[in-house]
Protein backbone atom coordinates (compact mmCIF):
# COMPACT_ATOMS: atom_id res chain seq x y z
CA UNK A 1 0.00 0.00 0.00
CA UNK A 2 2.87 2.44 0.73
CA UNK A 3 4.10 1.90 -2.84
CA UNK A 4 1.06 2.62 -4.43
CA UNK A 5 0.51 5.83 -2.28
CA UNK A 6 3.87 6.86 -3.71
CA UNK A 7 3.08 6.47 -7.12
CA UNK A 8 0.17 8.34 -6.86
CA UNK A 9 2.26 11.12 -5.10
CA UNK A 10 4.74 11.06 -7.85
CA UNK A 11 2.01 11.54 -10.49
CA UNK A 12 0.21 13.76 -8.86
CA UNK A 13 3.83 15.83 -8.48
CA UNK A 14 4.81 15.27 -11.78
CA UNK A 15 1.88 16.33 -13.70
CA UNK A 16 1.37 19.66 -11.84
CA UNK A 17 5.00 19.91 -12.54
CA UNK A 18 4.20 19.36 -16.25
CA UNK A 19 1.23 21.74 -16.30
CA UNK A 20 3.34 24.67 -14.81
CA UNK A 21 4.70 26.54 -18.01
CA UNK A 22 6.56 29.97 -17.86
CA UNK A 23 4.29 31.93 -20.63
CA UNK A 24 6.19 35.41 -21.47
CA UNK A 25 3.41 38.21 -20.47
CA UNK A 26 1.30 39.10 -23.88
CA UNK A 27 0.41 42.64 -24.31
CA UNK A 28 -2.95 43.62 -21.74
CA UNK A 29 -5.50 41.27 -20.27
CA UNK A 30 -7.10 38.79 -20.76
CA UNK A 31 -10.86 39.36 -21.49
CA UNK A 32 -12.36 36.18 -23.09
CA UNK A 33 -11.62 33.56 -24.77
CA UNK A 34 -14.16 32.24 -27.66
CA UNK A 35 -13.45 30.89 -31.50
CA UNK A 36 -13.59 34.67 -33.21
CA UNK A 37 -12.96 33.14 -37.11
CA UNK A 38 -14.80 29.79 -36.76
CA UNK A 39 -11.53 27.08 -37.19
CA UNK A 40 -12.48 25.66 -34.10
CA UNK A 41 -9.67 26.83 -31.94
CA UNK A 42 -10.16 28.72 -29.00
CA UNK A 43 -8.84 32.36 -29.82
CA UNK A 44 -7.81 34.69 -26.98
CA UNK A 45 -9.31 38.47 -26.88
CA UNK A 46 -6.76 41.13 -25.12
CA UNK A 47 -7.68 44.32 -23.59
CA UNK A 48 -4.93 47.22 -23.29
CA UNK A 49 -6.43 50.62 -22.80
CA UNK A 50 -8.72 51.72 -25.80
CA UNK A 51 -7.79 48.21 -27.73
CA UNK A 52 -9.21 45.24 -27.96
CA UNK A 53 -6.95 42.83 -29.49
CA UNK A 54 -7.81 39.41 -31.33
CA UNK A 55 -4.93 37.05 -31.09
CA UNK A 56 -6.17 34.00 -33.26
CA UNK A 57 -4.42 30.68 -32.54
CA UNK A 58 -3.88 28.38 -35.48
CA UNK A 59 -2.49 25.62 -33.60
CA UNK A 60 -2.76 23.49 -30.14
CA UNK A 61 -3.09 26.01 -27.41
CA UNK A 62 -0.43 24.64 -25.44
CA UNK A 63 2.05 25.09 -28.46
CA UNK A 64 1.21 28.90 -28.65
CA UNK A 65 1.65 29.24 -24.84
CA UNK A 66 4.79 27.22 -25.17
CA UNK A 67 6.03 29.51 -28.37
CA UNK A 68 4.34 32.70 -27.00
CA UNK A 69 3.56 33.84 -30.24
CA UNK A 70 0.24 34.63 -31.82
CA UNK A 71 1.38 35.40 -35.80
CA UNK A 72 -2.34 36.44 -36.27
CA UNK A 73 -3.77 39.18 -34.97
CA UNK A 74 -6.40 41.82 -35.18
CA UNK A 75 -6.24 45.25 -33.08
CA UNK A 76 -9.69 47.50 -32.80
CA UNK A 77 -9.90 50.64 -31.42
CA UNK A 78 -12.74 50.85 -28.97
CA UNK A 79 -12.59 54.68 -27.74
CA UNK A 80 -12.21 54.78 -23.97
CA UNK A 81 -11.04 52.61 -21.93
CA UNK A 82 -13.12 49.30 -21.61
CA UNK A 83 -13.92 47.73 -18.33
CA UNK A 84 -15.73 44.20 -19.27
CA UNK A 85 -15.81 42.03 -22.26
CA UNK A 86 -18.48 39.88 -22.82
CA UNK A 87 -19.14 37.32 -25.88
CA UNK A 88 -21.89 35.76 -27.08
CA UNK A 89 -24.36 35.69 -30.53
CA UNK A 90 -26.45 39.23 -29.58
CA UNK A 91 -27.87 39.85 -33.23
CA UNK A 92 -28.65 36.15 -34.29
CA UNK A 93 -26.25 35.48 -36.90
CA UNK A 94 -24.38 32.66 -35.75
CA UNK A 95 -21.18 34.38 -35.37
CA UNK A 96 -19.47 35.52 -32.00
CA UNK A 97 -20.17 38.97 -31.17
CA UNK A 98 -18.44 41.00 -28.42
CA UNK A 99 -20.12 43.19 -25.85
Amino acid sequence: MTALRLLILFFVVRTSWCLVKKVPVQFGRVCAFGDFNGDSNTDILVQRGANLTVLLQDNELLNVLEEGVFKNFTTFRVGDETVECSLGDFNGDTKLDVL
